[in-house]
């Protein structure tokens, strides 16, 4: 038999030595250049000759961990660690042990004693910082790497480390300093990239931010965690279409991966969710935060954001359940509280919202939002006083807010503080709530400060026609001011605003624009003339309806109801019972149902709708011209024929007023700022009379005293 044939048992003891050591080499050496699978092997052979040797129990548990079998290592490394191992390295590869089966406090003795028998070890330093970061506990962690940076202060990875827990701690612009002399050393290091990107966001330097990302994408197109991160970022910047399909991108990236990461396949539904409802698309949210709690239900966020699309969809007591879900897993959950306060005041339920408030303020006391929301319950109570002090406290914790600076600007109206009202005004300019797009003019804007003697100045629509037709009074004076007025304003009311005083050239949105020195947006003026006209000025009529048009309606009429051209007419009464569809759902819509007690009068009444509500039909006690009032030209030529108008807060109201047309104005119990507090007269329209529920949603008693004022009014005529 040849050498070749004789078993290891026929060997001389040195050589089955010399034989295993070469064995633990290569096994080694296979290990070392990452081929892991071919060290397993070796390493399994070595251990049925000597299963006790420590060295090799070492690597192969190293071998094992690093092949995602924490609990194999596990073992194999328990039995290297003998009684009073004095090798660091073996006790922190223990702990990565540990770490990787979930074992932390294990994992964390491990790295302690490993550091107790070298105390500048570096793997162990290393290590024992990645697990207090993996615990969150980043200011502990940031001190271990600074140990390690005192012995190495070039290390990338532990700066890196370092740049995270500063992040972590919310030092963003340190943490972005310290990336900065990361990438200095390794310019091309992709994770480098990637944390710069996170301190960058941090530090609210988004372009800087979806900058990196995007190189970082360039080179891993598939990495989910980048395209999240991604996705969050540009929807801090409200590209909410760009957001939605960077999520979409990671989770197609998620589907092609054969391990199935359930964390960001939940970060991902709920993010896309949050970026749905921005778009507008609350059904969408809802399913997509309906998807993330299918996989993980005790997600809290999911929860309470769930319930905020079901608040946007009127579902109020799906939100409050939604709400109480989240509670339920997280008590102490600052949205959910907030927003199951802000669902009761939603619901009307104004008195339980602000016991809400006053709960959560005894933990929070100096959070401006809640402050914010306190006030807003206050003003449906119609405690505009208070609502002003609660604004202000919530001013001093966040003075910069714009949808704060605007909400306290319509309490101080609705008080009739124009001052602090008007200037506060301005703020709807960056609300995200209402999101008033900017006119993008090179010419400066006019808020009052320029002398106008010889300018062209632009005064442009920007809301609804009922502040079109409120705020156009102001034109005038700026004529008196030597200006050369273009008056831009929406389509329907182009006809009636050429009766207008002080204007040289009128025109309709999207018209070409003339040449000008100056703009103004027309809900601007009462500021640009505060000091002109520190109250408003009530000068009315200022608008008037076209002659030829009052001819027509005057023979319409007429020849409607019978009537010669010198006989009397029965007393005309105009009806208006709700705005434009978009403001159907608010408190101002009066139930056409409620008109029937008051159609029952001796009067021709005729309706100046222009559009019905689902499940609304013409009623036949109503004249209806809804098919011949083409613009408000018509309407105006109308109303001046007519004795009253009687109309909840609309557009119609407005042009009444300005008409100087008898008007009573139907509001519900918290009323528009405009019509202000606790008074039956108006100072914008001296022509008007008001009725006010005594309660949020009656509107019978309202009804009871209109019946009555206007019963009183056709007795004395």
């Amino acid at each position: 038999m040849s050498i070749m044939d004789k078993s290891s048992s026929d060997m001389p003891a040195a050589a089955i030595a010399a034989d295993f050591d070469v064995r633990l080499q290569t096994a080694g050496s296979l290990h070392r250049a990452g081929q892991l699978a071919e060290a397993e092997s070796h390493y399994r052979v070595l251990l049925t000759q000597q299963p006790q040797h420590a060295t090799l129990l070492h690597l192969a548990g190293l071998c094992a961990l690093q092949q995602g079998q924490p609990e194999l290592a596990l073992a194999r490394l328990a039995l290297a660690l003998a009684p009073g191992s004095a090798d660091p390295a073996l006790h922190s590869n223990h702990g990565l042990a540990l770490q990787g089966a979930g074992r932390y406090d294990a994992a964390l003795d491990a790295y302690h004693q490993a550091l107790a028998l070298d105390p500048t070890h570096p793997d162990a330093l290393f290590n024992l910082g990645g697990l207090l970061m993996q615990l969150q506990q980043p200011g502990p962690a940031l001190e271990i790497h600074e140990r390690l940076l005192a012995i190495h202060p070039h290390h990338p990875p532990t700066l890196l480390r370092r740049a995270a827990a500063l992040r972590a701690l919310g030092r963003a612009h340190d943490a972005l300093e310290a990336c900065r002399q990361v990438h200095a050393w390794a310019p091309d290091d992709r994770a480098v990239w990637l944390e710069m990107a996170l301190a960058a966001r941090d530090a609210q330097q988004f372009d800087t931010a979806l900058e990196l990302l995007a190189r970082f994408l360039a080179v891993e197109p598939e990495h989910p965690y980048a395209l999240w991160q991604q996705g969050l970022m540009l929807r801090a910047t409200e590209q909410f279409e760009r957001a939605l399909a960077s999520y979409d991108q990671a989770s197609a990236v998620l589907a092609r991966q054969s391990r199935a990461d359930i964390g960001m396949q939940v970060a991902l539904s709920a993010g896309r969710a949050t970026v749905l409802r921005d778009l507008g698309r609350p059904e969408q949210a809802l399913a997509g935060y309906d998807e993330a709690l299918a996989l993980m239900p005790d997600f809290a966020d999911a929860w309470s954001n769930r319930g905020a699309v079901l608040a946007d969809l009127a579902r109020f007591g799906e939100a409050l359940h939604s709400y109480a879900r989240a509670l339920a897993l997280q008590p102490d959950h600052p949205q959910a509280a907030l927003n199951r306060a802000n669902a009761l005041r939603e619901m009307g339920q104004g008195r339980a919202a602000l016991r809400a408030y006053d709960t959560l303020l005894l933990q929070r006391y100096d959070e401006a939002a809640i402050w914010f929301d306190r006030g807003l319950a206050l003003m449906t109570l119609a405690r505009y006083h208070d609502a002003r002090d609660s604004y202000a406290k919530a001013l001093e914790l966040a003075p910069h807010d714009a949808d704060l600076r605007w909400s306290a600007a319509l309490c101080a109206l609705l008080l009739g503080d124009y001052t602090a009202g008007w200037r506060g005004y301005e703020a709807r300019w960056d609300s995200r709530r209402l999101r008033v797009p900017r006119r993008p003019f090179p010419q400066a804007l006019w808020l009052g400060d320029t002398e106008l003697q010889g300018r062209r100045v632009l005064v442009h629509a920007e809301q609804g026609l009922g502040d079109t037709l409120q705020f156009c009074r102001y034109v005038p004076l700026l004529a008196e001011r030597g200006a050369t007025v273009i008056l831009e304003v929406q389509p329907a009311l182009r006809r009636l605003l050429s009766t207008l005083p002080g204007v040289t050239q009128l025109i309709a949105q999207g018209e070409a624009l003339p040449p000008f020195d100056l703009h103004c947006p027309i809900p601007s003026l009462p500021l640009a003339c505060l000091a002109a006209a520190p109250v408003p000025p009530a000068r009315v009529p200022y608008l008037r309806a076209d002659p030829n048009l009052r001819e027509h309606w005057q023979t319409r009429l007429r020849a409607l109801e019978g009537k010669g051209k010198g006989d009397r007419a029965p007393p005309r009464i105009g009806i208006v019972w709700h705005g434009s569809g978009s403001q159907a759902r608010y408190a101002r819509h009066l139930p056409q149902t409620e008109l029937a007690s008051l159609l029952t009068l001796p009067a021709h009444f005729i309706s100046l709708q222009v559009d019905t509500q689902a499940g609304e039909a013409d009623l036949p006690q109503l004249t209806h011209f809804k098919h011949e009032l083409h613009d408000f030209a018509d309407t105006a030529a109308l109303v001046e024929h007519l004795d009253l108008v009687i109309s909840v807060d609309t557009a119609v109201a407005h042009l009444a007023g300005a008409l100087a047309c008898p008007l009573w104005v139907l509001l519900p119990f918290n009323a528009d700022w405009r019509w202000m507090s606790g008074r039956s007269d108006s100072p914008w329209y001296p022509s008007a009379r008001i009725f006010r529920q005594a309660a949020p949603g009656q509107w019978a008693g309202v009804i009871d005293a209109v019946r009555a004022a206007l019963r009183a009014e056709l007795a004395r005529n």
